[in-house]
């Protein structure tokens, strides 16, 4: 065999493992993350107007929320430490769909489920102060 085909063969190698190893990294943990529960909290509990920071890990989706309440009503919520792979368009629609319905069990986003219930699990675990 010549040195030209080795290398050839040897990229070839390399490159179909580096596919493999992303597919195998973005697909890890779908199926669990698709059954997670969220869980509503009830806002009366809650004491004090102020910020309450929560977080979620599972893998590639974990991230941390801060929540701004004021007369026991979610008026904000930031990710301090996003998701790896986040989309802005998906962060910015469960954030309105929980301050609209004021209830962290929402409507997940199309095609984004699992990052879907990955912020509203940081969000759940800001505010239930039962935990």
């Amino acid at each position: 065999m010549n040195k030209k085909l080795k290398i050839v063969i040897t990229v070839i190698v390399i490159i179909t493992a580096i596919i493999l190893f992303i597919l195998f990294y973005l697909t890890r943990g779908l199926q669990e993350g698709q059954s997670i529960e969220v869980n509503n909290v009830d806002l009366s509990y809650l004491e004090d107007d102020g910020f309450y920071t929560g977080s979620f890990n599972f893998g590639r989706w974990s991230n941390e929320a801060k929540v701004t309440l004021e007369d026991k009503k979610i008026v904000d919520i930031e990710f301090t430490d996003d998701v790896a792979f986040s989309k802005d368009e998906v962060r910015e629609e469960i954030i309105g769909k929980i301050i609209s319905n004021q209830k962290v069990k929402v409507d997940v986003v199309s095609g984004a489920t699992v990052t879907s219930k990955a912020y509203m699990k940081a969000v759940e675990d800001a505010l239930d102060i039962l935990h």
